[in-house]
């Protein structure tokens, strides 16, 4: 929920606050004031902008406004110049949802930038952000592959002699491996993205 009141947006935070700070106001007789033009109003969560809408006081993003064709063209372009303030471009890559971020992600960011909005699509923003960093574990172009990589970095098989380790069932192994441990996601333009599953 977001409010609207004198020709600002408030986020339901900065809202409530307002509201208490005119109550008091009344209260004290120093205003008069009436409950339809000068007093926050509620506004629905369907309303939709054709750019990013933030809170006037605070200035936190209100994510829960929809955007038009319009405003997504409007954050694609400015994530991929990758210009103005970080921790607005970052508010909008994060919570802003668009069916371009991954395709785009491949071609303009990298893999791991696909990789971190298929976590955060899996697990939510917030947990996404935070978590990232620990769970992931990098670009493989299998599961099989990450395997092979995974056995041989921790001498899985070094005790075995090299005329047995042929017989080494990767994919079983693999698939062992994913059941629990680990997560993968298939990333756009091929291979996968790989995480902990912890």
């Amino acid at each position: 929920m977001h409010y609207i009141f004198n020709a600002a947006l408030l986020c339901e935070d900065c809202g409530d606050d307002a509201k208490v700070a005119i109550g008091e106001k009344w209260a004290e007789g120093a205003a008069e004031y009436d409950d339809s033009e000068h007093y926050p109003q509620a506004c629905p969560n369907e309303d939709w902008a054709d750019s990013p809408c933030h809170c006037d006081n605070c200035h936190v993003l209100l994510d829960h406004i929809s955007m038009t064709k319009d405003g997504e063209e409007y954050v694609r372009e400015a994530l991929l110049a990758n210009t103005g303030d970080r921790e607005v471009l970052e508010s909008w890559r994060v919570f802003v949802e668009l069916d371009w971020a991954a395709e785009q992600a491949l071609e303009n960011e990298g893999d791991e930038l696909a990789a971190l909005v298929l976590f955060c699509e899996d697990h939510g923003n917030e947990y996404g952000m935070e978590n990232f960093e620990d769970a992931f574990r990098g670009i493989w172009d299998s599961e099989v592959e990450y395997a092979e990589e995974f056995a041989d970095d921790v001498g899985l098989l070094s005790e075995m002699p090299d005329n047995l380790k042929f017989y080494f069932d990767y994919a079983a192994f693999a698939r062992d491996l994913f059941i629990s441990d680990l997560i993968s996601y298939s990333l756009p333009g091929g291979g996968i993205a790989v995480f902990s599953n912890h």
